[in-house]
């Protein structure tokens, strides 16, 4: 076979554009601090490495989510706790008020406090965080309960997920946190006996009454069966004085009337419910504090699995810089070599040969 000088000038040229190459790449590597830039480096450690990516940004959108409804229910337990506070001091002022040493004047006086706590009820209701009233349900945009006291949001739960299946509820709606929850007709003896108290489900006598209604019925009789039909008649024969209220706000209303009239028997009905409500307030609280424990449980494992895949993408995807320099100084002592032999080689002609 005849080595003619185009077949040395190509092997020279190309034994420099792949030395040249290796030596670029190094490069790249030592300043990027990947062995992996681009897929055609490396088609499969590429579409792994995309795909841990993947996932460390899915979980970095979930832990966003969980810091956003951390916040919400935050907020939300600090609430309560107000609320739990507000009607703490309602109960003790109602406790006060229906004690024979009081008289209708210093009734009175207690009242104004009790319309300070139930504007403050109003005022929590309509708590809001950032844009959004937290107890509008998915109506975030307007105050969840209006100047009447009637509740304007829905009972919509804003739920964010927290891993590829499960989502966490980041809000106690209205109905949930201030309405008055009344789902049994109940009856409570008092006055020695001599008189009942009835706690009715609003539509058990009305169907299209709201469900969170309940009505408050004093009555001669212990019979919920005859009692009801009373109410739903209008013909009062045994029922004495009757009221209704669907929240804190109206609750804490009718007291407030109660006080101002010195009104000791309703003001005596009210009590159960005030005890009720704080009832409710504390479920609400528990509820709560489920949801940031789940939350805070679903975080931790979040976590130390996105550290792990960020481990293993830059085991796939980092480059060793100890190796990479190695590479270059190989690269460059090469080039160098190839250099001083090339161009003796190249520099030969026939004359050379000839000698």
């Amino acid at each position: 076979m005849r080595v003619t000088s185009f077949v040395v000038y190509d092997r020279v040229r190309r034994s420099f554009q792949e030395n040249w190459q290796r030596l670029y790449t190094s490069n790249e590597q030592l300043s990027s601090g990947k062995k992996v830039n681009r897929p055609s480096d490396d088609v499969i450690a590429m579409a792994r490495i995309l795909d841990y990516k993947l996932n460390i940004n899915k979980n970095d959108q979930y832990l966003r989510n969980m810091d956003d409804a951390q916040a919400f229910l935050d907020f939300t337990d600090s609430t309560f706790s107000a609320v739990n506070e507000n009607l703490s001091r309602l109960k003790e002022l109602s406790l006060t008020a229906v004690t024979g040493s009081e008289t209708p004047e210093t009734r009175k006086i207690i009242s104004k406090e009790v319309q300070v706590l139930k504007e403050s009820f109003h005022d929590m209701a309509n708590s809001k965080l950032r844009d959004r009233f937290i107890f509008a349900g998915y109506k975030t945009n307007k105050p969840a309960y209006d100047d009447l006291n009637t509740y304007q949001g829905d009972e919509n739960h804003a739920g964010v997920y927290v891993n590829n299946y499960t989502t966490v509820d980041e809000n106690i709606n209205g109905v949930e946190g201030f309405s008055y929850n009344q789902k049994d007709h109940e009856v409570i003896p008092f006055k020695k006996g001599e008189k009942f108290i009835h706690y009715i489900p609003g539509n058990l006598i009305d169907p299209e009454a709201p469900a969170n209604r309940v009505v408050v019925a004093v009555s001669t009789s212990q019979d919920k069966d005859a009692v009801l039909e009373e109410l739903k008649s209008g013909n009062l024969s045994t029922v004495e004085d009757t009221f209704s209220f669907d929240n804190f706000m109206e609750m804490t209303q009718r007291l407030e009337d109660a006080m101002s009239n010195n009104d000791v028997t309703r003001m005596e009905t009210l009590l159960a419910p005030v005890d009720k409500a704080i009832g409710q307030v504390l479920d609400n609280r528990a509820e709560v504090g489920a949801r940031l424990a789940s939350i805070s449980t679903e975080k931790k494992q979040n976590e130390d699995n996105s550290l792990g895949l960020k481990n293993v993408v830059s085991g796939s995807e980092d480059a060793d810089m100890a190796e990479t320099t190695s590479s270059i100084s190989k690269s460059e002592v090469a080039l160098q070599a190839l250099r001083q032999s090339s161009s003796n080689v190249i520099s030969q002609t026939l004359f050379d040969f000839l000698r």
